[in-house]
């Protein structure tokens, strides 16, 4: 009976167990459904951003960097108001203000025509901080002698008019009010324009006040700015006064550099431009605009090409001499060809991918410079997009911090 009594016991037990089964099991399917549908939802609702926020870190690392240091500092920050501590919002303020003391910028670089009038380039401006850049990279002064601001330097005037109606304040303003870094490209030495409307700015015969070009004008030969010349050097002072004071975070003087001369033309010109020591004139040039930033907030870099600065061939690349300065490195794998000699040794190019071609390349660079910052200036014209992401994924790893995508 006792026995009989158990089984009869475990039956019941049994069957109400599985009744409570199915109970639990409809319920747990409910539950599964509900969080499906939520992870569904929130996938849905994040999945954007998130996308949005890898495309930004590849497209601007420094820019995902920022977001993930503010974030950070905010942590912080609010943690040490919970604890009600002053200590450690202290510290966390010193933190903050320590790690984004170095913070680099990339930089956009605007078309002149944006530099007309404010509405054009408070677009251009717009534009690059809705693509994630931090900085905004304008000509002033272009290869060839156009100046693209409305410049006050008399001599400036007399040989290009510019149309646009803003200051070189009136652009360095709009740019940093607008919260991204501002730079300016000063066009120096390549100036093919002033030497026409004062020809003691360009190269004469030796002996003679014959104006040199490097080509007969038939051909289009081009005077220009010698950098020996009196006119030239005042000529720079006031282009370099004019842009420093107007508030640029960064000015990059390019073309700090003699032309392409051949023997007959050494010959021609004579002394000035035969001497091994030439070069101290390109240095005073640049010069010109260190002293004209000193009492400012512009930094001054030189522009050099990445071909010049690894095979030596840059004048003005004396790196002993060119203590307060940073160098612009000019890189278009284009204009690079398939190698590049290091002192006799070859780097060969051939078939390197854009990520394995711009590190070699600037690793050799950073190499080259020793302690002087290096800023990438990377030409975007004739390269495809994969190219010049590739490119900076290149430079983000070997620790660079700035850069300017070009020719935009």
């Amino acid at each position: 009976m006792q026995k009989g009594g158990r089984k009869i016991k475990r039956t019941k037990n049994l069957y109400g167990s599985r009744r409570r089964n199915h109970v639990k099991n409809a319920v747990k399917a409910i539950v599964m459904i509900l969080v499906i549908g939520g992870i569904a939802f929130l996938g849905y609702s994040i999945g954007e951003p998130v996308l949005n926020f890898l495309r930004e870190k590849a497209q601007n690392p420094t820019s995902s960097t920022s977001s993930a240091n503010e974030t950070s500092s905010g942590d912080v920050s609010s943690k040490a108001e919970e604890n009600s501590s002053e200590s450690e919002t202290s510290s966390s303020s010193t933190e903050s203000s320590e790690g984004n003391k170095d913070f680099g910028f990339s930089a956009y670089e605007i078309k002149s025509e944006s530099l007309l009038n404010m509405e054009s380039l408070k677009a251009a401006v717009d534009q690059a901080k809705q693509q994630g850049y931090s900085a905004v990279a304008v000509v002033l002064k272009s290869p060839g002698g156009a100046v693209n601001y409305n410049t006050n330097v008399e001599l400036a005037k007399k040989a290009y008019i510019s149309q646009s109606q803003l200051s070189a304040a009136d652009i360095a303003k709009a740019v940093n009010e607008s919260g991204l870094k501002s730079v300016a490209f000063v066009g120096t030495l390549n100036d093919n324009l002033t030497p026409k409307v004062d020809k003691t700015a360009g190269y004469t015969f030796e002996n003679s006040q014959t104006a040199w070009y490097d080509d007969s004008p038939e051909k289009g030969g081009k005077p220009w700015l010698n950098p020996f010349s009196e006119t030239t050097k005042s000529f720079m002072t006031e282009i370099a006064n004019e842009v420093c004071l107007a508030g640029f975070d960064e000015v990059i003087c390019t073309g700090v550099a003699f032309p392409p001369f051949r023997n007959t033309d050494l010959n021609y010109i004579g002394t000035l431009v035969k001497d091994p020591n030439r070069y101290t004139a390109l240095l005073n040039i640049a010069d010109i605009f260190k002293t004209a930033a000193a009492n400012t907030s512009s930094k001054v870099a030189v522009e050099i090409s990445a071909k010049g600065l690894i095979e030596g061939t840059d004048e003005i690349f004396k790196p002993q001499m060119l203590e307060g300065f940073k160098i612009a490195v000019d890189y278009n794998p284009a204009k690079i060809g398939t190698k590049l000699v290091d002192n006799g040794s070859e780097i060969i190019l051939t078939d390197l991918p854009a990520y394995d071609k711009a590190k070699k390349i600037f690793e050799t660079a950073k190499a080259k410079a020793g302690g002087i910052e290096i800023i990438p200036c990377i030409e975007h014209d004739g390269a495809n997009v994969g190219d010049v992401s590739e490119t900076i994924r290149a430079l983000v790893d070997l620790g660079y911090k700035n850069y300017i995508i070009k020719n935009f």
